[in-house]
């Protein structure tokens, strides 16, 4: 556990060849990231 909310984070297989992929991805994840606004505290094992 590294503290983030799961929202956070994004692990995605993008191949080289897939930019447009990995751009929708970016995008995305930057969407969400963008909602949930600024991180207050990191997390604690305990808070999950």
């Amino acid at each position: 556990h590294i503290g983030f909310e799961e929202d956070r984070t994004l692990f995605s297989w993008v191949s080289a060849s897939e930019g447009n992929i990995f751009a929708d991805k970016a995008k995305e994840v930057t969407a969400r990231i963008k909602k949930l606004g600024p991180r207050k505290k990191l997390l604690k094992n305990r808070d999950i």
